[in-house]
């Protein structure tokens, strides 16, 4: 169903049913006419894309999306749905990550070819995967919910494509992540996208169609890179639409979820890096669901006294706890431990009840989780020895122990200030 313009033809493949690739000096005579071939109704029909499959032994690439491998990559692999899949670039990499992946697409010619090439990669990769024909101007998305959702180059005439957009945030679990990438619009002008702006939102665009409430918006910008063109090969400048959007972990009451909108989801357990990683991945987003929905005042709360202990405390101690472990002693990179100003009870005393305090503690440690889990996943073995001696494993195996025993202290903290309990 998707328009997979990253991954263009290969040289010597044909370019039949390929309306986005005229000479750039068709521009202006063809833009009409490729504006209306571009929002044919037939376009998105099972019949087009079988046919267009059948008629190539390999159409694309190949290779995965590379806004796709910039964005995920350091990631911690869950669940994720893969929304017009093709032939499978995107799956098959996800699945090498240790994603168990839902891959759709319209054609059921296109699903078999992307399979086969699942299986020509590994049986176990072929096994992490599940291909499901789907037409997304119809599709229902059910019960299910991911730890990621993935639309590349998923251009549709509207409102098709805002119902879509709309449809794959709502199967985003809490806490997961919202990844739409397109052409941007102003790539029209090169001869090698036809259509109408509307099929095309910027980045900005997309992010705004989000409840700023329910989403945080990681990153929603333009980028630029170098493409072969289909037919001259000549190198040529396009630019992609990225929005990247994490979905808030808010709620009020019991923080008891359903099993299909709990964010920590199931781990892989495939080996031992995914098992300890998964434990420590649960730990963090336990964390995070204790502080969830409070404001500055009550994350500042000494709710247990005599203890000085509180969540947003907490929350800055664990900011620095990481950094100290990942950062410092396995990669060797050496500064000043985060709000420990004056000492260790900085960390503590510091924690007082303010916007810029509260968003600067976040912002902090998810900079830091984000440099532990792609630090870890890059290591080459559990045996990897850091900077200071230390063995990747038992670090692992301490930072587990640390969240499980600060997740007690927030149990106790969170109940204390509005009675809520749970997971």
């Amino acid at each position: 169903m998707a328009d997979r313009e990253h991954d263009h033809p290969q040289p010597d493949q044909p370019d039949h049913h390929q309306p986005d690739q005229h000479q750039p000096g068709d521009q202006d005579q063809h833009a009409a006419g490729a504006a209306s071939e571009q929002d044919s109704p037939w376009r998105f029909t099972q019949e087009f894309w079988d046919e267009r499959y059948a008629a190539a032994e390999r159409l694309w690439s190949g290779q995965p999306n590379p806004r796709l491998v910039e964005e995920v990559t350091g990631l911690p692999p869950s669940t994720v749905l893969d929304v017009g899949c093709g032939e499978g670039a995107d799956a098959i990499w996800l699945a090498q990550q240790g994603w168990r992946v839902t891959a759709l697409d319209i054609s059921p010619v296109v699903l078999t070819r992307a399979e086969g090439h699942a299986r020509e990669v590994a049986p176990e990769v072929a096994d992490r995967i599940t291909w499901v024909q789907a037409d997304l101007t119809a599709w229902e998305p059910g019960e299910a919910s991911y730890g990621l959702v993935s639309a590349q180059f998923a251009h549709l005439p509207q409102p098709d494509l805002g119902r879509l957009h709309a449809q794959l945030a709502s199967v985003v679990r809490p806490g997961g992540t919202l990844l739409v990438v397109g052409n941007h619009p102003d790539d029209l002008h090169t001869g090698l996208r036809h259509g109408s702006h509307s099929m095309m939102p910027t980045a900005q665009q997309v992010a705004q169609s989000l409840d700023p409430h329910a989403w945080e918006v990681v990153g929603a910008d333009a980028r630029t890179r170098e493409q072969a063109h289909p037919e001259t090969g000549e190198q040529v400048s396009v630019t992609d639409a990225v929005m990247r959007a994490r979905r808030r972990l808010v709620g009020a009451g019991s923080v008891w979820l359903a099993p299909q909108e709990d964010p920590r989801g199931e781990g892989s357990g495939s080996d031992e890096r995914s098992t300890l990683t998964d434990y420590l991945r649960h730990y963090r987003t336990t964390f995070e669901l204790k502080c969830a929905g409070l404001d500055a005042g009550q994350l500042a709360r000494r709710s247990v006294p005599p203890s000085t202990l509180s969540l947003l405390g907490l929350l800055r101690h664990l900011a620095g706890v990481e950094q100290v472990w990942f950062r410092t002693r396995l990669a060797g990179l050496e500064g000043p431990r985060h709000f420990r100003e004056t000492g260790p009870e900085s960390e503590f005393d510091g924690a007082v009840a303010d916007d810029t305090v509260v968003a600067q503690a976040w912002t902090t440690w998810r900079e830091e989780v984000a440099f532990a889990e792609a630090w870890v996943a890059s290591a080459p073995s559990m045996d990897h020895v850091g900077a200071d001696g230390s063995v990747l494993r038992d670090i692992l195996v301490h930072m587990i122990e640390e969240y499980a025993r600060h997740c007690g202290h927030a149990d106790l903290l969170r109940e204390c200030i509005d009675g809520r309990v749970g997971q």
